[in-house]
């Protein structure tokens, strides 16, 4: 009798648990972030430290210029701090007068409820990387235009060494740490590293210190922070025929800890992917990385892998990385966050548990602790068994997660309806949120991709993403906030330790 009660109580109270995370949000469209003329595409999210958020993005409002960066900042109650659809913050010309581009914006919190975002920048002729600051009032901290982080050139040629895909993270004392790809020299893509002050000071070598340089080519990398000013940071590279995974880790002078273009992170043959692979802080002061692996020698047959290294570079899991998902057919697009003890959530698109010939990619999700012991289901809990994209995940700040993803519904063949869903997640796999996901957004007709996360920093997140919803026809930025209110109840002095979540 004693054990029905127990497990009646911890029924009662898990059942209890997820009534009380209920999801809330802003309103039922979102808010737009800039509904300008034109098309605004390209939007990164940093918070503000004050549960809203600050977001840049690619701005063709003025069709006189090519591509200006415009800034925009949110507060907690979904109100629009700056001026309507935002402020111009980069809008730069070229040697030529003419208007410059701008690209590939990333953006890290200043930690004084600024951010510092960098891009690509083509004012010399070239793609170079470019950084600036902005503080909570929308004010510019360094001058005008930004900061020139990288400008190399090909000795003895004209400036035509194009820069990719910057990354940044904040160092911890108001600057950022800025990492990218280049073909310096004209051989092989090489990654390279900066850091930049809270002045807007370049503290390490001129054009960055080299990552990974030699005769291979390295791209693509990401970057977190290490936890003690530092940097690790995961790319992947050519260097052994084939496409693999390899990390460094540098301190706050711009030393790199580990040996000379960084550590390998797994040596089967195995094909890599670009866009198959992430990475997130282990917690602990090293990193844990998940890719798509084609390791069984068949494209349409790629499965999720797993590794996590430590703060000496040392591989943790088994050797060449724990599998996460197997499953027939294709799986891809991991993406990561840390939980509490030094492993991951993670969440992935998969198109081997849909049915036979739906050509439909599923959302699912496992949990992995920092000794590598898989939680979950065998190759993952189902999250949305529906047609479904860009699954991303945040942590929920204590032993959960939060996911969001798109997906569509077809309602005839001429209608369809474009959807934001989201779950929350506990340590143990537990949905809080209704069956399927809570509706972040969702309109017949309208187009909208890719949308992303950052948390609210109070156990909730603010999404933003792409959307289409306006006449013209172009694109716009719209976001929204996801937030529990929790219901007081009484707590007896054993119920806590029924709670494992």
């Amino acid at each position: 009798m004693a054990g029905c009660f127990f497990v009646l109580l911890w029924i009662f109270m898990d059942y209890s648990q997820a009534f009380s995370a209920a999801p809330k949000k802003w309103n039922s469209d979102g808010v737009a972030i800039t509904a300008a003329a034109y098309t605004q595409v390209g939007a990164v999210a940093a918070t503000d430290q004050a549960m809203g958020a600050i977001l840049v993005w690619i701005d063709l409002r003025d069709e006189n210029r090519f591509s200006d960066i415009y800034g925009q900042r949110v507060d907690n109650t979904g109100k629009m701090v700056w001026q309507e659809n935002g402020i111009p913050l980069i809008r730069a010309n070229n040697l030529r007068g003419e208007p410059a581009a701008h690209g590939s914006p990333s953006i890290a919190p200043d930690g004084m409820g600024g951010a510092i975002f960098t891009w690509t920048d083509n004012r010399s002729l070239q793609g170079d990387v470019y950084a600036q600051r902005i503080d909570g009032s929308g004010k510019i901290k360094w001058q005008v235009n930004g900061v020139p982080v990288c400008t190399a050139c090909w000795p003895g040629k004209d400036c035509n060494n194009s820069k990719h895909d910057p990354q940044i993270i904040g160092d911890g004392a108001g600057g950022g740490i800025i990492t990218w790809y280049e073909m310096r020299e004209g051989l092989h893509f090489s990654i390279w590293a900066q850091r930049v002050n809270g002045s807007g000071e370049v503290l390490w070598q001129a054009n960055g210190i080299p990552i990974a340089y030699g005769v291979f080519d390295a791209d693509s990398p990401k970057i977190v922070a290490n936890g003690n000013g530092g940097a690790i940071i995961v790319w992947q590279d050519n260097r052994n025929e084939v496409c693999h995974y390899y990390a460094q880790q540098v301190d706050a002078n711009g030393v790199c800890l580990w040996p000379k273009n960084g550590v390998e992170i797994f040596s089967v043959i195995a094909h890599g992917d670009p866009l198959g692979f992430s990475i997130c802080a282990d917690g602990y002061g090293g990193v844990v990385v998940s890719w798509t692996d084609s390791r069984k020698g068949d494209s349409s047959e790629t499965d999720i892998y797993a590794q996590r290294l430590n703060s000496k570079g040392q591989t943790q899991w088994t050797d060449n990385g724990i599998p996460i998902c197997t499953r027939q057919k294709h799986q891809s697009s991991p993406a990561l966050s840390v939980d509490q003890t030094g492993g991951a959530f993670m969440v992935w698109e998969d198109g081997g548990a849909s049915p036979e010939g739906s050509g439909e990619q599923w959302i699912y999700a496992q949990h992995v602790t920092g000794t590598g012991q898989i939680l979950w289901e065998l190759d993952g809990k189902a999250i949305h068994q529906h047609h479904s994209h860009n699954p991303k995940i945040i942590s929920d700040g204590g032993k959960g997660a939060i996911v969001v993803w798109d997906s569509v519904e077809i309602i005839d063949p001429g209608t369809h309806k474009p959807t934001i869903l989201s779950q929350h997640l506990t340590g143990s796999g537990r949905m809080l949120w209704p069956v399927g996901g809570f509706v972040v957004y969702s309109q017949i007709g309208n187009y909208l991709f890719g949308p992303q996360i950052i948390s609210d920093g109070v156990g909730g997140a603010i999404v933003h993403w792409t959307d289409y919803r306006n006449p013209g026809p172009f694109w716009d930025i719209y976001a929204q906030r996801i937030f529990s209110e929790p219901v007081q109840y009484t707590v007896l002095p054993w119920m806590p330790l029924l709670l494992g979540d």
